[in-house]
C-alpha cells in the first residue's frame, strides 16, 4: 500500500490517544491491518533481498521506484502540511509519531534494504547497519519483514483474479479518501 494511505491511517489513530506510545505502535500494527487487504502492489518489490536481485530490481524499476517515492513523499508532506496548519503542538507530534509507526514497516522491508545494498561502501550507511546488528535489531527486523509479507500475501493471492496495479491504485485512493473524510470528522468536533 502506499505510505500516503498507511501515514493518513497512522495520523487517525494518532488523534484518539494522547499517549505517544499507543500512537506510535498503534500505527505501526494498522500498517499490517491495511497490508492483509488487497490492493494491487504484490509484484511491486523484489523477489527476495539478496544483493544481486535487489541491485537488478533498482535498475530494472529505477524510473518507476524513483516517481512512486516522489507521489508518495508529496502526498505525505502535504498531509503533514495540512494538518500543521490547523493543529497545535503537542498533537502534532503525535501525528507525526502516527505518520512514522505507519510507515516505519515499510521502511524496513523495502528502503533500508535497498539503500544498504546499493550504498554499503558509504560509512554512514555501514554505520546505521552494523549498530542495528550489534544492538541486536537485526533479527527483529528480518521475523518482522517475514511477517509483513507474510500478512501481505495470503489474501492477495487467494483472489480469482490479480488485481491490477491501477486497480490498486483505485482502491488505495478510496480507502485515503475514507480515512481523510474521518480525519476530518474527527478534527471538527
Amino acid at each position: 500500500m502506499y505510505l500516503t494511505t498507511h501515514a493518513a491511517v497512522g495520523v487517525l489513530i494518532a488523534q484518539q490517544t494522547t499517549n505517544p506510545w499507543l500512537a506510535f505502535f498503534g500505527a505501526f500494527l494498522s500498517h499490517y491491518v491495511l497490508d492483509f487487504v488487497p490492493h494491487g502492489d504484490e509484484n511491486l518489490g523484489p523477489e527476495d533481498f539478496s544483493d544481486e536481485t535487489i541491485r537488478a530490481w533498482v535498475e530494472q524499476k529505477k524510473g518507476r521506484i524513483i516517481l512512486l517515492g516522489i507521489i508518495d513523499f508529496t502526498g505525505i508532506a502535504l498531509l503533514v502540511f495540512g494538518l500543521s496548519q490547523t493543529i497545535q503542538l503537542p498533537t502534532f507530534n503525535l501525528l507525526l509519531l502516527g505518520i512514522i509507526g505507519s510507515i516505519l514497516p515499510d521502511f524496513f522491508v523495502s528502503v533500508f534494504p535497498g539503500v544498504y545494498t546499493l550504498t554499503k561502501r558509504h560509512w554512514f550507511i555501514r554505520a546505521v547497519h552494523w549498530s542495528q546488528r550489534k544492538i541486536l535489531l537485526d533479527p527483529v527486523i528480518r521475523r518482522l519483514n517475514t511477517f509483513h509479507r507474510w500478512i501481505h500475501n495470503p489474501l492477495h493471492e487467494r483472489l480469482p483474479v490479480k488485481m491490477s496495479q491501477e486497480i490498486g491504485v483505485v482502491v488505495q485512493f478510496f480507502i485515503l479518501f475514507l480515512f481523510l473524510a474521518t480525519e476530518l470528522v474527527v478534527l471538527g468536533k
